[in-house]
């Protein structure tokens, strides 16, 4: 199967139109954060996310400030293992993430044929990644007056944030913001912003920071104050182990 890889990266907000395509696609975040629009739903693609889009769906993307993603491309498949007009999230094995990490650090060998073996790699490794549930998914066309804080929260999480912060630049009010979080997501911006530092701070862990400089780059108070909120989040997702 031929497969096709491109690295983007968008220093300002990027609006596209509502289209479809006759490949498969699949976007993986390196930084910043990425918005699928379908007919009915916003999907936010955080750091470290991998969404899948099948050939045929209509969608467009909305690409926030300093948002670097991997875009790859290949024929759509007749037998599709996770379904042919199935969008969503997909698990990223430690390997698979590794190998996104050297593209989003520059880090991959000059030689074509060892880069050649690099993508391969990664291809294979898409291909074995399955569906997942993902939180961060909107009812209808996400408020654009949540766009900053969605945006703020993407490039430094932080568990200090709060709304009051984005409330003149806005134009809205604090329980207004909330009621827009809670509208289109099902869940509060407390709960929101815990799930996304909570996700950062796994995704810092496996690539081997330590815990005490993950607390302080998430904001939080203490070393203990980020163990307890951190194993908290761990119980109550599928693999504790991560």
């Amino acid at each position: 199967m031929r497969f096709t890889h491109e690295v983007l990266f968008a220093e300002s907000v990027r609006r596209g139109e509502f289209h479809r395509h006759d490949t498969d696609q699949y976007i993986f975040v390196h930084s910043g954060c990425n918005i699928i629009y379908t007919e009915s739903e916003s999907i936010l693609i955080m750091v470290g996310d991998l969404v899948f889009i099948p050939a045929g769906i209509a969608h467009r993307s909305q690409t926030l400030t300093s948002t670097h993603c991997s875009l790859i491309r290949c024929e759509p498949q007749k037998a599709h293992p996770l379904g042919a007009s199935t969008m969503g999230a997909l698990s990223v094995s430690p390997l698979l993430r590794e190998v996104f990490s050297l593209w989003g650090k520059e880090a991959l060998p000059s030689d074509e044929k060892m880069l050649n073996c690099y993508q391969q790699v990664l291809f294979d490794q898409i291909q074995r990644c399955n569906l997942q549930p993902h939180e961060l998914i909107a009812k209808g066309e996400l408020d654009r007056r949540l766009l900053p804080i969605v945006e703020a929260l993407a490039q430094q999480p932080s568990i200090k944030m709060t709304l009051a912060q984005f409330a003149d630049s806005t134009g809205a009010s604090v329980r207004t913001l909330n009621r827009l979080f809670q509208g289109h997501f099902g869940m509060s911006f407390q709960v929101i912003r815990q799930n996304i530092v909570m996700e950062r701070a796994r995704q810092l862990i496996l690539g081997g920071h330590s815990a005490t400089d993950i607390s302080f780059l998430l904001g939080y108070s203490s070393l203990s104050a980020f163990s307890t909120a951190f194993n908290t989040y761990r119980q109550s997702v599928e693999n504790p182990n991560l």
